[in-house]
């Protein structure tokens, strides 16, 4: 029942753990969104665990929820949205996190871009808390990943500041390295360390009057270091990608199913069993292929725009063999440019060289009719049949029709 739930939504979940004034800490920040074409929601909030000797407390984070609009333009991912804030329930005792005792609004702005091999994520966020006098905070988050969608490394910079007029304002800055195995289809697994470098780990007591205006500022300050672990869905970050299901058949020349390895664009290589291959995918263009034991490698573009089935084929490898040769005028011996054409052969056709007159071919064993035609001669047909020779030899001689000079 518990997953069902959480499959409705996109989400994200990450346990920050740390030990700090013998006092070790967990906490616990769940979010939920959903996101559409244009829209999206999201709500943030959490759980916050303190465990010493002499026994534990826990207290409830700050709640934020966002909302607005999204838009994948190109290869951005862009998004405006206005902010709420509602304080935390922090107990008495020794549960440090920083939290504001008054509700907030504010707005912010996602942008994200996906780049070759590697992706950036960036998010902002103002909110303007109704404090006497009135305690102002910023957010930002930024996130690069190198080979997303697969076996992902990241960096997080992450910046949290808060200010008030007159008061020296607080800020934290942690750069989180971490690693994300995304070998699941519907969920994703991080883990990481975040290394605290830029703020004070200490609160002074030129703060107190931001806690006189309702903003808790933990009984041991700003922890430097923090171990996370987190699960997210694997299109938490997608924002306004929707996602269209892609079926791929593969057959073979008898049209049954077939096996063979997919590669699609920079998201990995998938083997096809029994035929079918199924994703869901964002609206862009893909190039992929097919390869299988003894077949022609398979190759196409995909513009995905909409839920799409595509069928591949595949091509028993057969060996080749060369037919060339010169066309020439019958009378004066002059090159001819000419169209060499396989009749009986799909899309077989080449062009002969007007300086020379070479001509060369690639066909398999078999019989064929081949046609020769240029402009001013009269055409050519003839039977030829390709056997177990490497190489085989064939001149053209045209007759030019009379009264049309070549």
């Amino acid at each position: 029942m518990i997953f069902f739930f959480f499959s409705l939504f996109i989400y994200n979940a990450e346990i920050e753990a740390f030990k700090r004034s013998s006092v070790y800490t967990n906490d616990l920040s769940v979010s939920l969104g959903n996101r559409g074409k244009w829209l999206f929601s999201e709500i943030e909030g959490g759980i916050l665990f303190d465990y010493t000797s002499g026994g534990g407390d826990f207290g409830l984070s700050d709640v934020f929820l966002r909302a607005g609009a999204n838009r994948f333009v190109g290869m951005f991912d862009v998004s405006l949205f206005g902010i709420y804030h509602h304080q935390g329930r922090v107990r008495e005792g020794t549960v440090r996190n920083f939290s504001i005792r008054h509700p907030g609004f504010g707005f912010g702005m996602g942008l994200g871009a996906k780049i070759f091999w590697f992706s950036v994520d960036t998010d902002f966020g103002f909110i303007s808390h109704s404090s006497n006098p009135v305690t102002e905070h910023f957010l930002f988050d930024s996130e690069v990943k190198f080979n997303p969608d697969t076996v992902t490394f990241g960096i997080d910079y992450i910046v949290d500041r808060f200010t008030m007029v007159g008061q020296e304002p607080i800020t934290s800055v942690y750069l989180k390295p971490k690693v994300i195995f995304s070998g699941w289809k519907n969920f994703a697994l991080s883990f990481g360390v975040a290394f605290l470098v830029s703020g004070r780990t200490n609160i002074t007591s030129t703060n107190l009057r931001l806690e006189e205006a309702g903003v808790n500022l933990g009984d041991y300050g700003i922890p430097g270091w923090k171990i996370c672990c987190g699960i997210t869905s694997t299109d938490f970050r997608r924002k306004s990608r929707i996602l269209f299901p892609l079926r791929i058949f593969l057959v073979d020349e008898e049209g049954n199913p077939a096996s063979g390895l997919l590669s699609l664009a920079d998201s990995g290589s998938f083997q096809i069993t029994d035929g079918e291959i199924k994703f869901d995918l964002s609206e862009g263009i893909y190039p992929l292929s097919v390869y299988a034991e003894n077949s022609l490698p398979s190759d196409t573009v995909i513009v995905l725009k909409e839920g799409t089935d595509i069928l591949l084929e595949l091509r028993e490898k057969k060996e080749f063999y060369i037919i060339e040769g010169v066309v020439n005028d019958t009378k004066t011996n002059k090159p001819l440019d000419a169209e060499i054409l396989i009749e009986n052969s799909s899309s077989t056709a080449v062009q002969s060289d007007p300086e020379t007159g070479y001509y060369r071919i690639y066909l398999i064993p078999g019989d064929y009719i081949i046609k020769v035609t240029s402009m001013g001669y009269y055409p050519y047909t003839s039977l030829l049949e390709v056997e177990n020779e490497k190489l085989t030899e064939l001149d053209f001689k045209l007759l030019p029709i009379r009264g049309k000079p070549r």
